[in-house]
This record gives C-alpha cells, structure tokens and sequence, in this order.
C-alpha cells in the first residue's frame, strides 16, 4: 500500500480552485489550478493520465455539517450560542469564520478539527477506491479516528472553563516553585490526598508534603496531557511526564470542593525502556 499523505489530499478536498490527482502506481499527489496539473518537477502536464484518480471536492452540505458538529462539541454554553447565530441566516461561512477566530484560541482548534474531519474522509475515499489494500483499512481508520478524538477532546476542553483550571493546576504542580510553595500546596492537595509510586508505595498527604519540602529544583517535562471530566465535580488528567529518571505514565483525580479544586489522587507508572 502506499503511504498516502492524507494532509495533500484533505487539502484538496477543500480546496475548490483546483483539482487534485492521485497516482495509485507511485502513491503520489498531483494538482494544479486554472485548468492546469503540475508534475513532480512543476512542469505543466499536457495530459491526465489515465491511472490517476481525480480527488473529489467536499460539498458545501459537508462543509456545513462539521461546523455544526463544532460547535456543538464546545460545552460553553455561551461559545457554542455565539457560532450557532453565526451559521443562521444567508453567507454562514464567511460569518461562521470571522466568529471563531475573534474568539481568543478558538480559530487554531476550528482549523485543526477541519483538518481531523477531512482527512478521515480522505481515508474513507482511498478504502472506496480501493487505493488501500483491505487488510490495511482498519489500521488506516483506526489512525484517523485517533486523530479525531484526540482534536474533539481538546475542543471540549476550549469550551469548559473549569477543566481549563484544573489543566492550569495540574501543569503548576510540577513546577519547581510551586512543589516548593507549602501554602499553596496545603490548598491544592485534598485532605484525602493520596499517591501512588511506580514501586507500588502509597503515600500519604503528610509523606508527599515531607518529601516536597526537601526535593531538589528538578525539571519535570510535561507532554501529552488530557483532561476530562469523570462527573460534575470530579476531573482526571493524563500526561507524560520527562525527566532524568525516564519516561513515566501520570495520572491524577481532582475534586472540585468548597474552595476551589484540589488533587485527590496521583499515579506514577514508569513506562519501560522497550
């Protein structure tokens, strides 16, 4: 199978200017505009090939239907009001993107979500072509679909102030000045605070308070953090954590209480060097 650059041909869907081409022999992507294909070294072809599959243009019925499913995924009630007035009424698109993006943040996860959208139909496209041999379709799917979620849990995210705080507390924590900062510390970790080691070890409130004031200035690197909601008022954040001792899977549980929110639970789990 070819390796198909997805982002080529999703831009070529949207794209409707121009026209793009797959070669199915080289797993090439060809296009061009005003009634011109371009080869690999940018010369005009005198002719299609008849091997080359046109790719075809998303509909504006399409393109319609992801900005709704946009902002419907936001969960700010007053985001999502605002791009649902903006798809009212005659010239939606033009309305609809000047909205997100005079929306601070907004516009980049707009882009983004497009881009997931389209390149799931690319891949859905080359499996209809039969371009994708059938016994790679599934991985291919199951790769777009990852792609997809991880963009539509960012975008609930955008819209959900509160998961924004604990993103925002989670992140602090591991920072130098802040493990070093025992009143602030007193009012971040819950009463009922717990932590689990990679040994398997738990530690207590009062332990990981005791062992915080005398760590050194480490640096903790922070990747890959997610974070949803397991209820109203409960939270949990998943990342990757970078540091002289490796790479580990972290996990934590944050209560929303009285106060403010607040760690409940911590997990470390070191993740093996194969």
């Amino acid at each position: 199978m070819a390796e198909w650059d997805l982002d080529l041909i999703a831009q070529w869907m949207l794209t409707h200017d121009g026209e793009g081409y797959v070669d199915p022999d080289a797993g090439e992507v060809y296009g061009g505009g005003y009634g011109e294909v371009f080869d690999r070294d940018g010369d005009v072809l005198e002719e299609i090939p008849e091997a080359w599959v046109r790719i075809p243009h998303s509909t504006s019925h399409e393109d319609f239907a992801v900005m709704e499913d946009f902002a419907q995924l936001l969960t700010e009630p007053h985001l999502r009001e605002q791009l649902e007035r903006a798809l009212e009424g005659r010239g939606p698109f033009r309305r609809f993107r000047d909205t997100v993006f005079s929306i601070n943040g907004l516009g980049h996860l707009w882009l983004d979500y497009r881009q997931a959208r389209v390149e799931r139909e690319a891949a859905e496209w080359l499996i209809d072509e039969e371009l994708v041999r059938p016994d790679q379709a599934a991985a291919l799917r199951e790769r777009v679909a990852d792609a997809l979620a991880t963009t539509v849990l960012a975008v609930r995210r955008a819209g959900d102030r509160e998961l924004a705080e604990v993103e925002r507390l989670e992140r602090e924590l591991q920072e130098p000045f802040r493990r070093r900062d025992v009143d602030w510390l007193d009012r971040v970790l819950a009463d009922d605070f717990e932590e689990v080691g990679a040994s398997g070890r738990v530690w207590s409130r009062a332990e990981t308070l005791r062992a915080l004031a005398v760590e050194d200035d480490r640096v903790i690197g922070v990747r890959d953090l997610v974070v949803r909601r397991l209820g109203v008022d409960t939270a949990l954040v998943r990342w990757l954590s970078d540091s002289e001792a490796g790479v580990a899977e972290r996990s934590s549980v944050w209560r929303k209480e009285r106060n403010g929110w607040r760690i409940v639970h911590h997990q470390g789990t070191a993740r093996s060097a194969g």
